[in-house]
């Protein structure tokens, strides 16, 4: 977007009724008929996107999209967020995504300069499927709360680096509840599911593989039971 300067006289309220929203202000100019006259550049943006830029969601989980502006003056200030498809899932004007069913469409947002950044959405009715010969993990929704659920007994599958299962969903997931008969947790198991603050270690634990917890910035609380044979890296 090039760089332009021009000159406004008026009042706020005359300003923010005009096209010039697109422009901030970049000094006062001089007074004449009890108007002040500025001069204004137009809001430059080098890059302006979605962090991440598609995602995978599940019915009964509103989730908040995140967006990276590189503004080297101005502002990013929103003008509209908008959903390619309204009967997959809506977004308000705070940027929350609420899906409705499943399907594919696109989230896009708008600055009042002009600027736009897209999100591809994938919605699932359900998650859920095998993580072990004698294990099954589901994602349950409840109040707005999604829950991973490993129920079954023995050992769990190793992974590596984002590839589990429900890795699709990490950004949903606010609770992970461990079945007590388990006795392993699988390389990069949990890897990136960063809104879980606290996770249950079964006291029968006796191996949490490599890379288990990598990336769970908001874990405060994590038990490890005296039983515990085995502590991979990470």
């Amino acid at each position: 977007m090039s760089e332009t300067t021009l000159c406004f006289g008026g009042t706020y309220d005359e300003y923010k009724d005009s096209s010039l929203q697109r422009y901030y202000k970049v000094g006062q100019y001089r007074w004449e008929n009890e108007y002040i006259y500025y001069g204004w550049k137009e809001v430059k943006c080098t890059d302006f996107k979605f962090v991440p830029d598609n995602m995978t969601l599940i019915c009964g989980k509103t989730i908040k999209l995140s967006y990276e502006a590189d503004i080297a003056y101005g502002s990013s200030d929103i003008e509209c967020w908008t959903s390619d498809d309204e009967s997959i899932v809506i977004v308000d004007d705070q940027g929350f995504v609420t899906p409705i069913s499943a399907g594919q469409t696109t989230i896009s947002v708008k600055t009042i300069a002009g600027l736009e950044a897209k999100c591809k959405v994938r919605v699932f009715n359900k998650a859920n499927g095998n993580c072990g010969e004698t294990i099954t993990w589901e994602i349950i929704c409840s109040e707005n709360k999604a829950k991973l659920l490993l129920n079954g007994y023995g050992n769990m599958i190793d992974y590596k680096a984002g590839n589990s299962p429900w890795y699709l969903y990490r950004q949903s997931i606010d609770e992970i509840e461990i079945d007590e008969r388990i006795e392993s947790i699988g390389n990069y198991a949990f890897e990136g599911v960063e809104n879980v603050a606290q996770i249950l270690i079964p006291a029968g634990m006796i191996k949490i593989g490599e890379g288990a917890f990598r990336n769970c910035y908001g874990l405060e609380e994590l038990n490890l039971p005296e039983g515990l044979r085995n502590l991979g890296k990470g």
